[in-house]
């Protein structure tokens, strides 16, 4: 009999008897199973972009459509008659991720029930007498989306009712105990940042300062005197419909985090500028006060106009959140581009305040490589690396160093990423493999604005920055792993063919060996310094005159 592992891995694991549902099976047990690239994980949950494009589609109009059953109960509960356009804004953070990982883990479970159907096969399952009870969407996130024991849980309800007859389960219980957020006690500071950002929201958009913030603040209270229509009309999609492998709606009540039924109980953190709000979402996702008080400033007729707060935007095919949320604003202002294949026409392009104050000048002769997240359990679906392609991702950084000159390898510095949620280590399996290479391990900042060239494995935000300040950079991710969308495709063509983009670590490598004493005889090039001109102005824009773009973005806005 063939025993299937949800998580964890037998002290006595056998690949010809033991089914590994992913790579998360080997945490713990890494340095036991070092060649982890020997050992073999049921495959992804799909197969292809197109696929992962499909089903974000589907459970962002599932999650729209829940929604509205949501707004429905919860306005009757709280005796209250708030619109779709607040509840989204306060509950899509929650239920997108919600919806999204349970499809994923969803296509995990028929994936594997598919393929073992006709084979006897015994699974642990965990019971399911677990009282979860989610403070908010911060303990979902940590006590949830990235523990190991709710993932269990989740997989266990996916599976025991569609199993095949002839499959045997043994149910487990596990002593669960919450990591508790202890919070610090607020300082002055804090305080008055949470003032300043009631009273200057815009304050909250990175690269804006106290004294831009007053002359923005100004120039909105100016524009908010004009009448303009609250767009309400963006999102409308049609009845989605998932066939659940468990109860939907048992899973909702189960872990519907306590801080999100009731907008109302914000009162207190509503912003003091009520008309025209412009904001970062970065620091509203996982602040569920922050976005209640939001809510209710939109209740009483405020505009929503959201700004692009990083990397990813407008370039990839699939960015579920944004597309949900973001993006449903009455305007959003970009850091350069104007359209993608799935957001509306209310995209106003400007320079990144946080993009303009910055300046790379060269002073060291350090190479460094700035590892990407290879965490395990996906918060969303996104493009970006499956589970299983983490492990290449990894792989690929050994080969990279292994194909680097010494005397370039002794110039570098690693940089790990760092991790809140059950990931492949990068620290010591690379200290392991090269322990000759040096860690930056404190603020990257001040390093990144000085070094002599970037590699980066992945098309974040570090790759924004490092293409609009123009430092030296040479990329490795495979084509395989993340796919652009259609209108940002060509540019990152462009720069795959001066040689700034690699699908491999080895050419990469060799790349730098060739160019390394000469780097900027390379780096100036004309037509290489126009692809990236040309992308960043697209992506990632930065000008001198980045206030007067704000002062027309903002009377521009919806």
């Amino acid at each position: 009999m063939k025993r299937l592992w949800l998580v964890g891995m037998p002290e006595n694991y056998n690949p010809c008897k033991d089914i590994l549902l992913g790579p998360w099976c080997i945490l713990g047990n890494e340095e036991k199973y070092q060649n982890i690239n020997e050992i073999n994980f049921e495959p992804d949950p799909f197969s292809s972009f197109k696929e992962m494009k499909q089903s974000a589609d589907m459970t962002s109009n599932f999650a729209e459509y829940y929604l509205k059953i949501l707004v429905d109960h919860l306005n009757k509960e709280n005796n209250i008659n708030y619109s779709v356009r607040s509840w989204r804004i306060f509950l899509m953070p929650w239920l997108l991720s919600l919806v999204q990982i349970t499809f994923i883990k969803q296509k995990l479970i028929n994936n594997v029930i598919s393929k073992y159907k006709n084979e006897n096969v015994f699974v642990k399952l965990l019971d399911d007498n677990i009282q979860w009870d989610f403070i908010d969407s911060m303990d979902f996130l940590k006590n949830g989306i990235q523990d190991i024991h709710f993932n269990h849980w989740i997989f266990s309800r996916l599976l025991e009712k569609v199993a095949p007859d002839h499959w045997k389960f043994e149910y487990t219980k596990v002593n669960y105990k919450k990591i508790i957020n202890n919070k610090s006690k607020e300082t002055l500071k804090t305080k008055m940042k949470m003032e300043i950002d009631r009273f200057l929201p815009i304050f909250s958009v990175e690269g804006i300062g106290i004294t831009d913030a007053l002359l923005f603040e100004a120039i909105i209270f100016i524009k908010s005197l004009t009448k303009n229509k609250i767009n309400n009309s963006l999102q409308n999609n049609e009845k989605s419909e998932i066939k659940w492998n468990l109860n939907w709606e048992s899973l909702v009540s189960k872990i519907h985090p306590k801080s999100l039924n009731n907008i109302s109980d914000y009162k207190n953190m509503e912003p003091k500028r009520k008309n025209l709000l412009i904001i970062s979402f970065s620091s509203l996702y996982h602040n569920d006060m922050k976005r209640g008080g939001l809510c209710l400033s939109l209740e009483k007729g405020s505009k929503l106009v959201a700004t692009q707060h990083g990397g990813c935007y407008g370039t990839h095919l699939v960015h579920s959140r944004p597309a949900a949320i973001e993006y449903q604003s009455d305007s959003f202002i970009s850091w350069g581009w104007e359209k993608t294949s799935y957001s509306g026409n209310n995209i106003i392009p400007a320079s990144s305040p946080l993009l303009s104050k910055k300046v790379y000048k060269q002073n060291s002769n350090k190479l460094i490589f700035v590892n990407s997240s290879f965490e395990l359990f996906q918060k969303r679906i996104d493009s970006s690396r499956q589970p299983n392609q983490q492990i290449h991702a990894r792989e690929d950084i050994v080969n990279f160093f292994n194909h680097l000159e010494d005397e370039i390898c002794v110039e570098s510095l690693f940089r790990p990423f760092h991790y809140g949620s059950p990931s492949l280590d990068d620290k010591d399996y690379i200290k392991r493999k090269f322990p000759y290479i040096n860690f930056i391990t404190g603020d990257l900042h001040d390093e990144l604005m000085k070094c002599k060239l970037l590699v980066l494995n992945a098309p974040n935000t570090t790759f924004n920055i490092a293409m609009s300040l123009n430092i030296p950079t040479i990329s490795i991710w495979s084509s395989k792993h993340w796919e652009f969308d259609e209108i940002a495709k060509p540019y990152f063509d462009n720069l795959s063919k001066q040689g700034i983009i690699y699908s491999d670590a080895a050419p990469a490598a060799n790349k730098i060996n060739e160019i390394w004493n000469n780097l900027n005889d390379w780096w100036l090039q004309p037509q290489l310094q126009k692809a990236r001109i040309d992308w960043s102005y697209q992506y990632s824009r930065r000008s001198k005159h980045w206030r007067k773009e704000w002062i027309k973005a903002i009377w521009d806005s919806k």
